[in-house]
């Protein structure tokens, strides 16, 4: 019971101090807040839907940041005219990135940055379809759906150019592309914009 005590005890303290030591090397360094929305297309194109992400940013070396972030995408099709063509795809997604801005200047940013990233996707894609008749003889067509979800990791690769529109804030467009281990990855180009801390 002491030594769990002194472990966990340790293990506060220790979390503690890494916390006050990156606060301190942060002091006065720009750090920012990311996020975008915009337009998706899953796979070959086979998909198109919207696409959401948020991510911070902050420094880690001189020229070097580090993005931790978030991304939602959905894309999805209900047409009753066009039933063959059903889908509904949802892609969430946490990405880890390094990132460089080239370009810095008072009114302009232009940043790169890749790494790695895992993602949760659910996927309805129409299957087959039959016309059934019930007693008093009406038609009734039938849809079938096969449901498939899976876990994957890959990786992204996105640019961002930004204009400053006040002190703290600029907004731009963001490219993202995504490709992953298994199935299908995804590009999108996004509305973006980017708050300083």
């Amino acid at each position: 019971m002491g030594e769990f005590y002194y472990n966990s005890t340790m293990k506060k303290h220790i979390i503690l101090i890494l916390l006050i030591l990156t606060t301190s090397l942060l002091k006065g360094q720009e750090k920012f807040i990311n996020s975008g929305i915009g337009f998706v297309r899953f796979g070959d194109g086979d998909y198109s839907g919207i696409n959401y992400y948020s991510n911070l940013q902050f420094p880690v070396l001189k020229s070097l940041d580090f993005k931790v972030g978030l991304q939602i995408a959905n894309a999805s099709e209900t047409n009753d005219d066009y039933y063959y063509n059903r889908h509904n795809v949802f892609n969430f997604a946490n990405n880890y990135n390094l990132a460089i801005t080239p370009i810095k200047t008072n009114l302009f940013r232009l940043t790169i940055s890749a790494g790695g990233i895992w993602r949760y996707r659910t996927e309805i894609v129409f299957n087959n379809s039959k016309t059934v008749y019930t007693s008093s003889g009406s038609a009734l067509r039938m849809i079938e759906n096969d449901y498939n979800k899976s876990y994957d990791v890959g990786y992204n690769v996105d640019i961002t150019a930004l204009i400053k529109l006040a002190e703290r804030l600029y907004t731009g467009v963001c490219g993202q592309f995504i490709g992953y281990n298994k199935g299908s990855g995804l590009y999108s180009i996004n509305f973006s914009f980017n708050y300083r801390l």
